[in-house]
């Protein structure tokens, strides 16, 4: 079995998912303690998931004589099979075919890696950390399944153990950019926010070009309150990779808390131009209406609009710029629509009412 294909489902913290912070992943009520079990196919007792035993219906095909005299390619039909379950998002079919593999190669940690990962998706954590260590019992280097392992382990609230897995990871692969960062989360999480800072500086003392650990670092300076340092990490971050939303929107975010808007405003509308970001958007049309400078905010309005027509304040923002730019028949049409959709607005009608008068429709 190829033990060097990637793992395409990760657990772990989710990169670049989310600018104000990033959790490792959803945890679910299931206690780590029991035995992680489901029903037979009977519905009679349950059965363990995950063991030295195999299910009924894997022993019900051994039984049937589904031993063949070349393992390596009874192997890899399993593991073929169990492949095309992942992509049919079936995990229990999928979990078979990777035991009935790891009849035939037993050793591999690949196959218990991604049987791993289909255990994860039942919320099988228990079963899915069982897995992880059977993997590394064979391989100690498998990075997927260590990084997998720490996941559960921070899930599990078990911090210490998580990191000590990271920084397994990071012994035996010093540029391994993904544990780096999981870790100086984790650290962040515990309030060691100066250990945090002093491993992500490091890291990119060796590794210039690492954009996340730029990033991180400049997250990591801002909690610690060493504003420059974090304004340098951040402006670092997006000059590597000009299109990473969350690095600008931070260093934009960062830039109004020490009221250095025309920055700010540069940043937001560089990552407006490149990715048409509807929160960079939303800065935008905020800090020019701060300033009234309306003509500016207007396009910026309508875009947070277009990509979010649920968002009634937009709506009713740019309805008062109309207004102010004398635009009365735009104006009347963006309230009508908020009325629409909220009819008992008094604020509305009110906006309505004095349009109607300005253009002398007093029949409305």
């Amino acid at each position: 079995m190829n033990q060097g294909r990637r793992i395409q489902f990760r657990m772990g913290c989710g990169i670049g998912a989310k600018a104000g912070g990033i959790a490792l992943f959803a945890v679910l009520s299931a206690c780590a303690s029991q035995p992680v079990t489901r029903e037979t196919a009977s519905g009679g007792e349950r059965a363990p998931l995950y063991g030295a035993e195999t299910d009924a219906q894997t022993d019900a095909k051994l039984q049937a004589g589904l031993v063949h005299p070349n393992p390596k390619g009874t192997a890899e039909y399993h593991f073929s099979m169990a492949q095309a379950y992942v992509a049919e998002g079936n995990p229990d079919r999928a979990i078979e075919e990777y035991k009935l593999t790891l009849v035939y190669d037993p050793q591999s940690a690949l196959v218990h890696t991604r049987m791993a990962t289909e255990y994860i998706k039942k919320g099988s954590f228990s079963s899915a950390m069982e897995a992880c260590k059977e993997a590394l019992k064979h391989d100690p280097k498998f990075v997927d399944a260590r990084l997998i392992l720490a996941g559960l382990y921070s899930t599990n609230r078990e911090t210490a153990l998580a990191i000590q897995e990271y920084d397994r990871v990071l012994k035996d692969q010093p540029r391994h950019e993904e544990a780096l960062v999981y870790k100086s989360q984790l650290l962040i999480e515990e309030n060691r926010v100066p250990e945090a800072a002093a491993a992500l500086r490091a890291f990119v003392k060796k590794n210039p070009d690492s954009t996340l650990s730029w990033f991180y670092l400049g997250k990591a300076e801002w909690k610690a309150e060493r504003t420059k340092e974090a304004i340098r990490a951040l402006k670092r971050a997006v000059e590597l990779r000009p299109s990473f939303n969350q690095a600008a929107l931070t260093l934009g975010f960062l830039l109004e808390t020490q009221k250095q808007i025309d920055e700010a405003i540069s940043v937001y509308r560089s990552i407006y131009d490149l990715t048409q970001d509807a929160t960079a958007a939303n800065r935008l049309s905020t800090l020019y209406l701060k300033q009234e400078k309306f003509e500016l905010a207007v396009p910026y309005l309508e875009a947070v609009q277009q990509s979010d027509p649920e968002d009634m304040n937009s709506r009713v923002k740019l309805g008062l710029v109309y207004m102010e730019q004398k635009k009365y028949d735009r104006a009347i049409k963006t309230f009508e629509e908020v009325l629409a959709r909220n009819p008992d607005s008094d604020r509305i009608h009110y906006y309505l009412g004095s349009l109607y008068e300005e253009i002398k429709d007093t029949d409305r």
